[in-house]
């Protein structure tokens, strides 16, 4: 790492992309600024990337600089990742993905709610290869408290 001259190691707090939580300390040095491939506007922290993971090798674009007190998105907490793979499991066991179209809340139905058994009924898609739906304010356990 390249420290900066005036802010030395330069650290920002990394938060999960799930849920926001804090989960680390990010050292930038003189690597303050944000990139954006131009092929699949995916976002690049730090200095200019040499490649990204769409294939592009090339062709990426300015955007800012990262702000002196922002925190910084760096993956997934170790509480994000354990209700990821339970939900994968649930999945695999015939439980289906759902995610909310108003809260954006999303997770899995376990094999035995009348829903999954619905849904991969009408689907024709059977245990272990996963599927999902998307609910809306009335179905959403988050919205509507049903703790589907």
């Amino acid at each position: 790492m390249l420290l900066h001259p005036k802010k030395c190691s330069n650290p920002r707090l990394g938060t999960c992309q799930n849920c926001g939580k804090d989960i680390g300390v990010v050292l930038l040095g003189i690597h303050e600024k944000i990139y954006k491939c131009n092929r699949c506007d995916m976002n690049h922290i730090g200095g200019m990337p040499k490649s990204c993971q769409c294939g592009e090798k090339h062709d990426f674009r300015y955007v800012r600089n990262i702000g002196e007190h922002e925190k910084i998105s760096m993956g997934i907490c170790d509480d994000c990742k354990k209700k990821e793979n339970d939900a994968k499991e649930m999945v695999k066991n015939g439980g289906i993905y759902f995610k909310c179209k108003i809260c954006g809340s999303e997770g899995a139905i376990r094999p035995n709610h009348p829903l999954a058994v619905e849904v991969r009924n009408k689907l024709n898609i059977q245990k272990p290869n996963p599927c999902g739906v998307r609910l809306d304010e009335n179905t959403c356990p988050v919205c509507s408290k049903s703790g589907i």
